[in-house]
């Protein structure tokens, strides 16, 4: 297996086999290489997760009748994967469409941040900063905390994601540092003041709308806003925002599977990596 790519698309693996032991590069290229894959493509069906639980949400906010099942969460998460798949064949103006979608960002970032301070309620200072809860009985402050770090850090995944698209980016050793600069300026700033301002608006919110919407969010806007309609917008503005991200990471997933397949580190790579490349 040709391990020491060139390439920037094979991202970690690629490096370990930089750097380590010629005895050992080719063992811990494998491993490091298959934990990778499994990585993006288990954080592909997480945000596939988080698009669905959005849609489902939506729906159950407007119909009294509607119960959440396990069988409509699969389906949905199968379903946007695969439209996110084609969209990946059938879009061909990426670079204008993230461009647009980036102002879409910026200004849905703005329209969350006025709509939340100006009507959600407001959590004292210290409970919203020293007040630590274990609300669903993991039995440790610590291990709820590790529990539930384990989704938001998904969305600090964008820098990695712009160094798999090197191989098709115009002057990439100057470009992909740039917009892996630009991706944790904006989404790491935006994610920390969103975070804050969501833990102080979060106060007497309807647990009861959260359990029948399957999602947190949905019930912290509507307490905020107490408006189904704005609640809906907000969602949709999120909804949109996650689905492009679903998008981007199934791009980002297949780049890899290519670059790993293309160095003889899959199971029918031959096969892999020139339908991936087509």
């Amino acid at each position: 297996m040709v391990i020491a790519s060139n390439f920037l698309c094979s991202g970690p693996y690629h490096w370990v086999s930089v750097f380590a032991r010629k005895s050992h590069q080719r063992l811990l290229s494998y491993i490091v290489g298959w934990l990778e894959i499994l990585g993006w493509i288990a954080g592909t069906a997480g945000t596939a997760l988080f698009v669905t639980s959005l849609f489902l949400g939506i729906i159950a906010l407007f119909r009294s009748d509607y119960t959440l099942r396990v069988g409509h969460i699969i389906g949905g998460c199968i379903s946007t994967t695969f439209i996110a798949s084609i969209a990946n064949q059938a879009i061909h103006a990426f670079g204008m469409l993230e461009g647009l979608m980036m102002i879409f960002n910026v200004s849905g970032f703005v329209v969350f941040v006025t709509v939340l301070l100006a009507l959600g309620p407001r959590t004292d200072l210290y409970d919203t900063f020293f007040d630590f809860q274990d609300a669903q009985g993991w039995g440790s402050q610590g291990l709820a905390t590790l529990v539930g770090i384990s989704s938001p850090v998904v969305t600090l995944i964008g820098a990695d994601s712009t160094s798999h698209m090197a191989e098709e980016t115009r002057d990439a050793r100057k470009i992909v540092p740039r917009a892996m600069f630009i991706s944790i300026a904006f989404s790491y700033v935006f994610g920390f003041v969103m975070t804050i301002i969501v833990m102080v608006v979060s106060r007497g919110y309807n647990e009861d709308l959260a359990s029948k919407t399957g999602n947190a969010g949905i019930a912290i806007i509507y307490n905020a806003t107490g408006s189904y309609a704005a609640t809906e917008a907000l969602i949709i503005i999120l909804f949109l925002l996650l689905f492009w991200g679903l998008i981007n990471q199934v791009m980002a997933s297949s780049r890899v599977v290519w670059a790993f397949a293309r160095d003889g580190g899959l199971p029918c790579h031959n096969w892999l990596s020139k339908v991936l490349m087509d």
